[in-house]
């Protein structure tokens, strides 16, 4: 936009020097053909090189405001936008990462899980056909044997036997809102009695 060429002050030119003073005045002068204007205005005066000058000078006012305008702008929406993800991820924590419970502030739900490098077909390949068999603590056995038969047998055939809530519905005879609403029950259900824990 405005290139800077060479080391123009007011040490070179004095008559140049109350232009100096100010940043945004220095800024314009910056540009070879504002200071080209400048000199010619103030060699030859003239209402001619006196609007020349002022009309290069409101123009370029005009760009910097509008440049200092788009900047603040960006800064303080990407602060907005910051502070909304901030409120959104505390607000909306994952499930797992959840703490249990108000007094378990270091135990989350995730920690009750197997560890990663246990393969799901490692598990399945040792006979674990239930829930139960599935579970790593005494807690989680003890939440799953609370579910209903039927929401055991829901989740069994989702987490065990990988099937969709349609692949459930055709199996067990009943709609897939009635299986998905039972497999969500559960799964609350299962939290709540492990946040109590």
């Amino acid at each position: 936009m405005y290139k800077k060429e060479g080391d123009r002050s007011y040490k070179k030119e004095p008559e140049l020097k109350e232009y100096y003073v100010h940043p945004i005045l220095r800024t314009f002068l910056e540009n070879s053909g504002n200071y080209q204007l400048l000199t010619d205005a103030l060699k030859k005066p003239s209402l001619q090189t006196k609007e020349l000058v002022d009309q290069a000078f409101k123009e370029f006012y005009s760009e910097m405001r509008l440049v200092k305008y788009i900047s603040s702008l960006i800064h303080y929406s990407s602060i907005d936008f910051d502070r909304k993800q901030r409120k959104i991820r505390n607000k909306a924590q994952l499930i797992l990462d959840q703490p249990l419970s108000e007094d378990k502030e270091n135990t989350a739900i995730k920690d009750l899980i197997p560890a990663a490098n246990s393969e799901p077909s490692s598990l399945l390949e040792e006979d674990c056909n239930t829930l139960e068999d599935l579970a790593t603590t005494s807690a989680l056995y003890n939440s799953i044997r609370s579910l209903t038969e039927k929401e055991r047998s829901v989740l069994t055939w989702h987490f065990i036997h990988g099937l969709t809530d349609t692949e459930i519905a055709r199996k067990t005879g009943v709609s897939q809102q009635a299986v998905t609403k039972t497999k969500r029950n559960a799964l609350k259900k299962l939290k709540r009695q492990l946040q109590a824990m």
